[in-house]
């Protein structure tokens, strides 16, 4: 019977110490809960602080990007308005500059144009002129020329006649008192015999012929003719 009072007061007593830590253990957890919570709880509203101040930042963000935007907008759309009606009244400028340009140019190229036909005209003019005038000159110069070989023809069978005639050895007699001297032709008189030059002829007809021109005869008279056909003295 003792025993078991024994064994009793001790279950009792092992429970009542079992207890009393069972209640300071649940008392522990129950303050470390409630410290859990309110740091739970303060660290949820720091983080919907947070959040709002997060959403806060991001409503001003989302509202300074659309305003930055519409700037931009209104910014690039007056740029670009403004160059268009730039190269709009540039393009308009340009325009009349090269149809001004473009007029002047083709009214520069007619000029030159009628200039060039009426130099070609007045170039065919002198060219006809020159022919009638050229044409008649070489009829002359060949006449001139033919009538200088015939004369000069004559010329040198008149010569060898004369130098047979004059430069004949005399038959010896006893009437010649002394002997004749003999003058023979020098250079110089060979010289003259010959027939100009051709630039000097072509030199004295035109001579002649701005002389016919200046007195207002036209007319080829045959003195005039000789004296371009024989300049040199008999």
């Amino acid at each position: 019977m003792s025993n078991t009072n024994a064994f009793t007061s001790s279950v009792k007593n092992q429970w009542l110490v079992y207890m009393e830590n069972t209640e300071n253990n649940y008392k522990e957890d129950t303050a470390g809960v409630e410290s859990g919570m309110c740091c739970l709880e303060e660290g949820l509203r720091h983080c919907t602080e947070k959040a709002k101040m997060g959403t806060k930042q991001w409503r001003d963000a989302h509202e300074s990007l659309l305003n930055l935007e519409n700037g931009n907008l209104a910014s690039v759309d007056s740029i670009i308005r403004t160059g268009t009606g730039a190269n709009q009244l540039l393009r308009s400028r340009l325009s009349s500059s090269a149809g001004t340009v473009l007029e002047d140019v083709d009214v520069e190229n007619k000029g030159l144009l009628s200039s060039i036909d009426d130099s070609l005209k007045l170039d065919h003019e002198a060219c006809g002129n020159m022919d009638s005038m050229i044409v008649p000159c070489n009829q002359e110069l060949r006449e001139l020329r033919s009538g200088h070989y015939h004369k000069i023809v004559e010329i040198t069978d008149n010569a060898s006649n004369i130098l047979e005639e004059e430069y004949a050895v005399d038959e010896p007699s006893c009437s010649t008192p002394k002997m004749r001297v003999i003058n023979p032709p020098n250079s110089a008189s060979i010289e003259e015999l010959r027939t100009p030059a051709f630039e000097e002829l072509l030199k004295s007809f035109w001579e002649a012929k701005s002389t016919k021109h200046a007195n207002g005869d036209m007319k080829h008279h045959p003195g005039q003719a000789q004296s371009l056909r024989d300049s040199r003295s008999p």
